[in-house]
């Protein structure tokens, strides 16, 4: 069960999940930028992304992080959008879900796993 992708991949979702969660009501509540939980989301894609690659492939492992994205992208945004996290004083955001920014999750995920591959 441990040298399955899937196990980490399932892990690296349920990191995300309950990163965002606690990060939206933290960030709300003692007032701070939501935005700083993305250096965290980097770290999970990372790891998750580099395990995965040892006990599989490298392919695998940029998969992986492109799953991670997707998820990200449309039910991590979904949590987000619903706790009302504290993000500043952007105006102009909007939670919505749309084609372009679940791509461009996805395709951070894969970039993120891609360049922590290389480097490890």
């Amino acid at each position: 069960m441990l040298n399955s992708p899937f196990f980490y991949i399932f892990l690296g979702c349920f990191s995300l999940l309950i990163l965002d969660a606690a990060g939206a009501v933290l960030s709300r509540k003692l007032n701070f930028n939501y935005a700083w939980f993305t250096i965290v989301t980097v770290i999970i894609y990372s790891i998750i992304s580099i395990k995965i690659s040892t006990i599989s492939s490298d392919f695998n492992g940029i998969l992986s992080g492109s799953v991670l994205g997707l998820v990200d992208g449309t039910i991590v945004v979904f949590i987000a959008k619903n706790l009302k996290p504290n993000i500043g004083d952007i105006e102009e955001f909007s939670w919505e879900i749309t084609p372009g920014m679940t791509a461009a999750m996805i395709f951070f995920g894969s970039i993120i796993s891609t360049i922590t591959i290389l480097i490890f």
